[in-house]
């Protein structure tokens, strides 16, 4: 028999924010800028490292202006730091409702 074990890592929202500062802020991303983006898709960390990723050398402030117009979709609460809403009250990228991020 083989067996699949999923495992998960839980981290906070202060920890996402800070390995997306760390992984953006050469690109000219401040840290208010890269909160935006992760609470758009409501903490949910592997949305929003594709976006920052995808928008290429595109300003920081371009794709900031262009959120609204991103559906800030998720899957379930994989990849998601906890603490994090969107502001657009459409939080299904959320967090799984257990206050962890996966």
């Amino acid at each position: 028999k083989r067996y699949i074990i999923k495992t998960t890592m839980a981290i906070s929202y202060e920890e996402a924010l800070s390995t997306l500062q760390a992984m953006f802020s050469d690109q000219g991303y401040t840290s208010h800028q890269l909160d935006a983006v992760l609470r758009h898709f409501g903490g949910h960390m592997e949305h929003t490292v594709e976006t920052l990723l995808s928008h290429g050398d595109g300003t920081p402030d371009e794709l900031i202006a262009k959120l609204p117009s991103l559906p800030a979709t998720g899957s379930g609460g994989a990849g998601s730091a906890s603490g994090a809403s969107s502001s657009s009250n459409n939080n299904a990228g959320g967090n799984s409702g257990d206050g962890a991020a996966r």
